[in-house]
């Protein structure tokens, strides 16, 4: 299915997610550019990220101020692939710079864990994720994911996952590596400034 070009503050995106995306950026008062610059990365090659942002309010410090952050941000309809997993880790590596994927379903997510009296109770008041998942941090040395090719992989301890195909153990070990558990820091935030940005974003109408 071919992705729908839409326009927002006067900018195309490639897709209506991007667009939804940065309609909620917009409403958290966060500062983005879109596309801002392709670049040339010594393993991936040519690189044009979807989203540099910054001023992003993660955490209340106290009433009168919030903690911000800057990150890099690609948006995808469908879950990310090990390559474009790889080309985000090494353009955080090259910069510096955190980096984090967005998703369309992870908008509706945060108005159905908010609106969720169970789930509010479970947590003792309506918190919700982040939509931006699968952290990429900048590390001093970049590894792609699986590794170089011709890499010799480190063998597990003995006796660890010797019951499992030799197939599925790599697939598990580049899984394992593929996902940074460490999740987008906006534990404190208010709820509901995140509600009423995802809420936006779902129902805002573009033109044509």
């Amino acid at each position: 299915m071919q992705a729908l070009e839409t326009v927002y503050r006067g900018i195309k995106f490639r897709s209506r997610t991007e667009a939804r995306i940065a309609v909620f950026l917009q409403e958290l008062h966060a500062n983005w550019e879109y596309e801002p610059e392709g670049v040339k990365l010594p393993y991936s090659g040519n690189y044009l990220p979807d989203f540099w942002v910054s001023n992003f309010p993660v955490r209340e410090i106290d009433k009168t101020s919030t903690e911000k952050v800057s990150f890099w941000l690609e948006v995808k309809g469908a879950p990310c692939t090990l390559d474009e997993v790889t080309k985000l880790r090494e353009l955080a590596c090259a910069s510096g710079e955190h980096g984090y994927f967005g998703y369309y379903k992870s908008l509706k997510e945060i108005v159905g864990d908010c609106c969720n009296p169970d789930y509010v109770r479970f947590m003792g008041r309506p918190y919700s994720s982040s939509p931006f998942q699968n952290h990429q941090a900048p590390h001093s040395v970049f590894r792609p994911v699986g590794g170089f090719p011709g890499e010799q992989k480190p063998l597990a301890a003995k006796g660890e996952m010797d019951w499992l195909h030799p197939q599925v153990k790599q697939f598990y070990d580049e899984l394992h590596y593929k996902l940074d558990h460490s999740p987008f820091p906006c534990k404190g935030c208010d709820p509901t400034i995140w509600l009423r940005a995802a809420q936006s974003a779902l129902a805002h109408r573009f033109g044509t």
